[in-house]
């Protein structure tokens, strides 16, 4: 019979293999045989087995009156909902981690071999390359990567980068014994400069791959001041003459006549030398975009009033074709690759601003247009669409107007002449798979993407086969694809229509759809092309998302 307030449970020795306890004080092995103990588990202590173990000890339950049984729990735990111990101990290591975080945590810096002074003086040196990166248009995730190459180059691996769309922080904390060090650049304006870009990596790989010590510091120190002090490699005059191949090339790509390609050429030099002026003036950036889509879409207007009033100029047949050239005119100079690839790569406060800024400069373009078409239709001035829907039907003028659109675009952004050349190898290649998809008849930006990623890994390809700029050989490559002509249709639709809802609606879905298609394919190609090649140990990481941890091993 039990009496609950009176059972209690003790821990009591057990023979071990009997399961029974050493009760009464009486031994049970031969060695003490009819030796009393009043304290059992004294009396047990005493009991060994030939390897000289002691028993197993057990819960059991002593009844007020006599007799001992053992338990496998304590008496206040519920038997019949908790498992027992051994079942519990197999489920937790079933599904307990064993390996420490994938990702470390606030890992203390470990620099102490790096004196204070040298320290600072790496900093500086790669927060003006960081800074000089992002002001010649890289994206946020090569500029970590590349600053981050830097330092560690120098023996200071505990560093942490951030970057925005205006400003750069490079901080390294380098344990107890030292003071942290952190700088701050802003980023005042953008302006694309390849041949600057260009220089500025190559001056880092020198440092990375130096086989020894890296070079004194207050020499590269030296060389990047060098680097961005010298003189563009053009006159501005090679620059606008870039800008007037790219409205060229585009209207040769639709079969526009040669006099259509020279009226285009002269107005896209004309956005060019205008915009350039305004922005020196202080102008914004999405009024510099209203006046510069303003000037194209008016000299084909006043060609169509001019044909209307019967003094038509000949060998011009679509002047909304040298419209469409001053479209992509304006939008080559947008860092819409540079978004998408910040976007992919995590870095989404950037990726957001250089999105807004894309967002609106486009609206800008949008705006210009719509003022003019606004006009012409207010006169009644008849504006033919039809003739501007095709390409041209020779493939091998459309890879020529590729390779001249590749040719200006590097032209326009100081680029060398070796890439230069690498731009327009680029860009006949991919228009020339791009023609090949239109034949088989794929949705616009499937063929887009298709060919936009062949371009983002052959952009990879050509860095670091040929060390030319990513950026710039990429870009030039996929301009020739940019939607000018499905935003150019869809804004006069919307126009000549009583309702938002329409053609023109689905014309400018189709330039998003084109659009989004180009950003996906060059990040995806490139994103490939990067793995396929083998990145270093520092990419990976910042690919990894491991922007603010410690680099160190």
């Amino acid at each position: 019979m039990w009496y609950g307030s009176q059972a209690r449970a003790r821990p009591v020795p057990m023979v071990a293999g009997s399961g029974l306890p050493t009760l009464g004080g009486v031994s049970t092995t031969d060695d003490h045989e009819g030796v009393d103990d009043p304290d059992p588990v004294r009396a047990a202590e005493r009991t060994r087995d030939e390897a000289g173990r002691p028993p197993e000890v057990r819960m059991i339950r002593l009844h007020p009156y006599g007799g001992a049984y053992p338990v496998e729990e304590p008496e206040d735990r519920d038997d019949w909902h908790d498992l027992p111990r051994q079942w519990w101990d197999m489920a937790s290591s079933a599904v307990r981690g064993l390996s420490p975080p994938t990702v470390p945590i606030a890992v203390p810096g470990d620099d102490d071999s790096v004196s204070q002074r040298q320290a600072r003086a790496v900093i500086d040196v790669a927060l003006r390359v960081g800074e000089a990166m992002l002001t010649t248009g890289a994206s946020a995730g090569d500029v970590v990567t590349t600053v981050l190459r830097l330092t560690e180059a120098y023996g200071i691996s505990s560093t942490h980068v951030d970057v925005s769309f205006t400003s750069i922080t490079v901080s390294t904390h380098r344990g107890l014994d030292d003071d942290p060090v952190t700088v701050v650049r802003v980023v005042r304006q953008r302006v694309p400069d390849h041949t600057r870009l260009e220089q500025v990596q190559q001056l880092v790989d020198r440092v990375t791959r130096a086989e020894g010590d890296p070079p004194d510091i207050a020499t590269v120190r030296d060389d990047l001041s060098s680097i961005l002090k010298a003189p563009h490699p053009y006159r501005r005059w090679v620059v606008t003459l870039g800008n007037a191949l790219i409205g060229a090339g585009v209207v040769q790509i639709m079969g526009g006549s040669l006099l259509t390609v020279l009226f285009s050429a002269l107005s896209a030099g004309a956005v060019h030398e205008v915009s350039r002026r305004l922005k020196a003036s202080g102008i914004a950036a999405f009024f510099v975009q209203v006046i510069g889509a303003a000037i194209p879409t008016s000299v084909a207007v006043l060609l169509y009033a001019l044909d209307d009033l019967g003094y038509p100029v000949p060998w011009v047949e679509a002047p909304s074709q040298i419209a469409i050239a001053g479209i992509v005119v304006l939008l080559a100079g947008l860092t819409v690759v540079g978004a998408a690839q910040d976007a992919i790569d995590g870095n989404y406060v950037t990726a957001s601003a250089r999105g807004l800024e894309v967002l609106m400069q486009t609206v800008g373009i949008a705006i210009g247009i719509s003022l003019v078409l606004s006009v012409a239709t207010r006169f009644d001035v008849p504006i033919d669409m039809s003739a501007v829907v095709a390409t041209v039907a020779n493939f091998w003028i459309g890879v020529a107007a590729a390779a001249i659109i590749g040719v200006g675009y590097a032209l326009s952004t100081y680029t060398a002449p070796k890439a230069t050349l690498v731009s327009a190898v680029l860009a006949a290649f991919v228009w020339s798979v791009y023609d090949t998809l239109v034949g088989v008849g794929l949705d616009p930006s499937i063929m887009v993407a298709i060919a936009s990623a062949l371009a983002g890994a052959a952009g990879v390809v050509a860095h670091h086969r040929l060390h030319v700029p990513e950026l710039a050989v990429t870009t030039a490559a996929i301009l020739s694809m940019l939607p000018g002509l499905a935003v150019y249709r869809g804004l006069y639709l919307l126009i000549e229509s009583s309702t938002f809802v329409g053609p023109g609606l689905g014309e400018l879905i189709t330039a998003a759809g084109i659009g989004i298609g180009i950003a996906a394919g060059v990040s995806a190609g490139a994103f490939s092309a990067r793995h396929r090649l083998g990145l270093d140990r520092i990419a990976k990481k910042v690919e990894l998302g491991r922007l603010r941890f410690d680099l160190g091993d």
